[in-house]
């Protein structure tokens, strides 16, 4: 439960600073102000993938992780990743739309958009795989679930629907609920924790997912150094540096989602197989 609480009090200061606070905003405005570097054709792709995720798809991805999970009778395992992609999305929007608020302190006129709703779909549903997917699997999903998240994440900040404290705080979400699960599925104990991680990630996983982060942070200033070196020709100095300040709060805001993407998968993963074999332990007795 204490990961649980770390996630939600991360939530809540990642709020105070990005968007209570004077700076925190100009930040957020200069980062995400950093997306107009991007090249036409990324921009065109993060369209295309942000059609990749509504409800219908959102319903359709569930119906079938579940189901898959209900024909192996796994009822206990499917109950607990429903709750995990429920309560994170319902979580998400009534923070967004009843509690958080978004003071106009950078006289920007902006409604409040923290936590992005896109992004904890796509994280929810992720995590709901490497739920109820076999332990064969477990790998694959990790790796491409999290590449998928993070580039939903990206691609929301790219074409201006949120900003990148929206999609950290979306992770967050997710991380709250999932460890909190995980928590009630060891029963709070300590042994059963440290069960846990001992059968976790194995290191070939942790390294295929730092090495996912490394190629995203390489791959996007990739694009923004191409976007930045079009956009700064023939620019005055003064206006060559203010694309460079949006460059780098870009580049270091969408790398800071990527890390904090790739920390929390590899912390679910060091914890799956004790609680996996609970699941499936309860869900035979049921």
């Amino acid at each position: 439960m204490a990961l649980s609480a770390g996630a939600a009090t991360a939530l809540m200061t990642l709020y105070l600073l990005a968007v209570r606070t004077l700076r925190g905003q100009i930040f957020e405005r200069v980062a995400a102000n950093g997306r107009s570097l991007q090249p036409f054709r990324v921009r065109g792709a993060a369209w295309l993938l942000l059609d990749t995720i509504s409800v219908g798809s959102l319903a359709l991805t569930l119906f079938v992780i579940l189901g898959m999970a209900l024909r192996r009778h796994r009822n206990v395992a499917a109950f607990v990743a429903a709750t995990v992609v429920f309560g994170s999305v319902a979580s998400t929007e009534f923070l967004k739309l009843v509690i958080l608020k978004r003071p106009d302190l950078a006289a920007q006129g902006d409604p409040n958009s923290f936590p992005s709703g896109h992004t904890t779909v796509a994280v929810s549903i992720v995590v709901a795989g490497l739920l109820l997917v076999p332990f064969s699997r477990r790998g694959s999903v990790a790796m491409l679930g999290a590449s998928y998240a993070i580039l939903i994440g990206t691609a929301t900040v790219i074409v201006g629907w949120h900003r990148p404290s929206d999609v950290l705080g979306a992770w967050l979400v997710v991380g709250a609920w999932t460890f909190a699960v995980l928590a009630y599925l060891s029963d709070g104990t300590e042994s059963a924790a440290i069960t846990d991680r001992a059968g976790g990630a194995t290191w070939w996983l942790i390294a295929g997912l730092i090495a996912l982060v490394v190629m995203f942070i390489f791959g996007l200033a990739a694009t923004t150094y191409i976007g930045l070196d079009r956009q700064a020709t023939g620019r005055r100095t003064g206006e060559r540096i203010a694309l460079a300040k949006r460059a780098v709060a870009f580049g270091f805001s969408m790398s800071a989602v990527a890390a904090l993407a790739v920390f929390l998968i590899a912390l679910l993963l060091q914890f799956l197989p004790g609680v996996s074999t609970r699941l499936a332990a309860r869900s035979a007795t049921t």
